[in-house]
């Protein structure tokens, strides 16, 4: 198993982002770059154990090998330099090149993203 870490993004606090960009006129943010990230950098066990005390069951993490990844994606239609392309996208995750969290959303939106364990609360019913 690989530990690594990464940030999800709530889809609706990068729709907030966005809105306050197009809203909040303000000159310094003219040509300049934002990254979006969520709040918390999580493992993928994080993750698990975190949908697993909100749904009351165990759920495992398992972490495919890139070889398994890729016939995964070749199994289910993909063409091959898409599959290839995946699994080199999701090797930046493993060697946690996305591991890390940018102030962007708070400086745009004057708050805090929405944490997994909180989205997850207003999603679970559709998981159970």
């Amino acid at each position: 198993v690989v530990s690594t870490q990464s940030t999800g993004m709530n889809l609706a606090d990068a729709a907030d982002a966005a809105l306050a960009l197009l809203l909040k006129r303000d000159a310094s943010w003219d040509n300049r770059p934002f990254v979006i990230t969520g709040p918390e950098l999580l493992s993928s066990a994080e993750v698990a154990a975190i949908l697993s005390k909100s749904l009351g069951k165990e759920i495992k993490f398992v972490s495919p090998t890139a070889e398994e990844q890729k016939a995964g994606f070749l199994s289910a239609g993909w063409p091959e330099w898409q599959a290839t392309g995946a699994v080199e996208l999701l090797d930046l995750f493993k060697n946690n090149q996305a591991a890390f969290i940018s102030p962007d959303f708070q400086t745009l939106t004057g708050k805090q993203g929405t944490k997994l364990a909180d989205w997850f609360e207003t999603v679970k019913p559709a998981f159970q």
